[in-house]
C-alpha cells in the first residue's frame, strides 16, 4: 500500500507473500520463490519489457517465477460467524443492558456493564461484535495489516474478514496492552481497532495500564517512542468494560456480600474520573429472577424467542448508512463518537425545550464539559435510531440516564462512601 500510494507500479516478493499482497490492487506482483531465480528473470528481456511498461501503471497483475499468473482464493469469514458462540438471543431479560449495547454499537460509543456476577455483562460484551455491520473491503485491509505486522494474520486467509473482539487478562503488562517491546510490535489496543476491546473486570487492570487508554480513545492512534524512532498504531476500537458491584461480586445484595466500604472504594478506586469521563455509557445489570429464565424456556416451547443478534444488527446497518451520509465531507470522522466540538454544534442542535432541560441535568448532576458533549453524541445515535432529524427531550433524557452511574462510580474513584 505505501508503494502503491507513491507511484510504484511493480513489485517483486517472495513467493509466500504473493498471496497476502494481492488484497492490494492496482499494483503489480511478482513472485519468487529463490532469489537466483528472481535474478534470471530479471535479466531476461521479456520480464524487464514487461516490468518496464508496468512499472507506475499498476495494472493489477500477479505472476509467478514460472511466467503463470496467480489468482489468489480469498477465504473470508463473514458476518455469520463473527459473533462466535455468542447470540443476543442466549441472554434471557435484561432488556436495559441489551438496549445500551444496540446504543454503542450504533454510535461506537464506549461503553461500562456494571453489576452483580452472573447477571449477563461478559455474554452481552461477546455478541456486540456480531451486532456491528460486515467489514468493507478497505476496513479488512486495515485491520488485516496490524496482524500482519504483528505475526497474526490466519495462515489460510490474507484478510482477517470479521472485526476483532480482544479480552486480554486483567495482568497485562503495559506493552502487551499499549504496544512496544524491542520491535515495537502492536499492543492490544491496536489489535483491537476496528472492533471491540473488552476489558472484563475493569477495576482489576493495573491503574497505569487504564489510564495509557486515555491517548488512543480520544485520538483513535497509538504512538510508540522508541530510541530507533517513532512508531504510530491504529487504534480505533470501541471500549467495551465490566465490573462488579464490589469485589466479592454480590453487592448490592447484603445479604451475601461482606465487602465493607473501605473494600469497595479501593476496588473502584483504580478507575479514575478522566477514565470514566472517556465512556460514553454506563448501563447496570439487575439480577436475573427465576421467572425470567424459566418464561423464556416456556416462549421457546411455543415457538417465540428473544431477539437475536441479526435482527439487531439489520437496525445498527441503517444507523450506520445515516452516519455515513451526514459524514461523507469530513475526513477523519465516520461515527457519532467521533464528532468534535464543531460537529457537536454542526449536528446535535437543540430546541429551546432540550437545552433548558440539558441545562438542568447539567447544574444537578455538576457534570464536566466532556461528559455534557458525550451526552450529546449519544442524543444523537438515539435520535438516528428513531430515524429523527432533530434530537428530542426523549432522546436526551435517555441519553443522559445512560450516565446516571456515572456518579456512584466517580464518587468511589474520589475516595467518597
Amino acid at each position: 500500500m505505501f508503494l502503491r500510494d507513491r507511484g510504484i507500479g511493480s513489485v517483486v516478493l517472495p513467493r509466500d507473500c504473493v498471496e497476502e499482497a494481492s488484497v492490494i490492487e492496482d499494483i503489480d506482483i511478482y513472485g519468487f520463490s529463490d532469489l537466483k531465480t528472481a535474478l534470471e528473470l530479471l535479466r531476461a528481456r521479456d520480464v524487464s519489457e514487461q516490468l518496464g511498461r508496468g512499472h507506475g501503471k499498476g495494472l493489477g497483475r500477479r505472476i509467478l517465477a514460472d511466467g503463470r499468473e496467480f489468482k489468489p482464493e480469498l477465504k473470508l469469514r463473514t458476518a455469520k460467524g463473527v459473533c462466535g458462540e455468542a447470540d443476543l438471543s442466549f441472554i434471557k431479560g435484561q432488556a436495559f443492558m441489551k438496549r445500551a449495547a444496540e446504543i454503542a454499537v450504533s454510535g461506537r460509543h464506549n461503553i461500562l456493564f456494571s453489576g452483580p456476577a452472573g447477571t449477563g455483562k461478559t455474554m452481552t460484551a461477546k455478541c456486540m461484535p456480531g451486532l456491528m455491520p460486515e467489514l468493507s473491503r478497505k476496513e479488512d485491509i486495515e485491520i488485516s495489516m496490524v496482524y500482519s505486522v504483528a505475526g497474526l494474520l490466519p495462515e489460510k486467509s490474507p484478510l482477517i474478514g470479521r472485526r476483532p473482539f480482544r479480552a486480554p487478562h486483567h495482568g497485562i503488562s503495559m506493552a502487551a496492552f499499549l504496544g512496544g517491546g524491542q520491535r515495537a510490535e502492536p499492543g492490544e489496543v491496536s489489535l483491537s481497532s476496528g472492533g471491540i476491546l473488552f476489558l472484563d473486570e475493569m477495576a482489576l487492570f493495573k491503574r497505569e495500564v487504564l489510564e495509557g487508554l486515555r491517548e488512543p480513545m480520544e485520538e483513535g492512534r497509538i504512538r510508540i517512542q522508541r530510541m530507533r524512532g517513532s512508531y504510530e498504531y491504529p487504534a480505533d476500537f470501541e471500549l467495551v468494560a465490566a465490573i462488579n458491584g464490589c469485589p466479592c461480586g454480590f453487592y448490592p445484595d447484603r445479604s451475601r456480600c461482606r465487602c465493607t466500604e473501605g473494600q469497595i472504594r479501593v476496588y473502584m478506586g483504580r478507575l479514575s474520573k478522566p477514565i470514566l469521563d472517556r465512556i460514553d455509557i454506563f448501563a447496570e445489570a439487575r439480577p436475573i429472577r427465576a421467572e425470567e429464565l424459566l418464561y423464556g424456556q416456556r416462549e421457546k416451547s411455543l415457538g417465540r424467542k428473544e431477539e437475536s443478534s441479526a435482527e439487531v444488527r439489520e437496525r445498527v446497518k441503517r444507523v450506520y448508512e445515516i452516519q455515513r451520509e451526514r459524514f461523507k465531507d469530513i475526513e477523519g470522522i465516520e461515527h457519532n463518537s467521533r464528532m468534535g466540538i464543531r460537529e457537536i454544534e454542526r449536528f446535535c442542535r437543540l430546541d429551546e425545550d432540550c437545552r433548558l432541560l440539558l441545562k438542568e441535568i447539567f447544574k444537578k448532576r455538576q457534570l464536566s464539559g466532556r461528559s455534557y458533549h458525550r451526552i450529546l453524541r449519544v442524543a444523537r445515535t438515539i435520535a438516528d435510531m428513531d430515524e429523527s432529524e432533530d434530537i428530542r427531550e426523549e432522546h436526551v433524557l435517555e441519553a443522559s440516564e445512560l450516565r446516571s452511574l456515572e456518579e456512584r462510580l466517580g464518587a468511589y474513584g474520589a475516595g467518597r462512601a
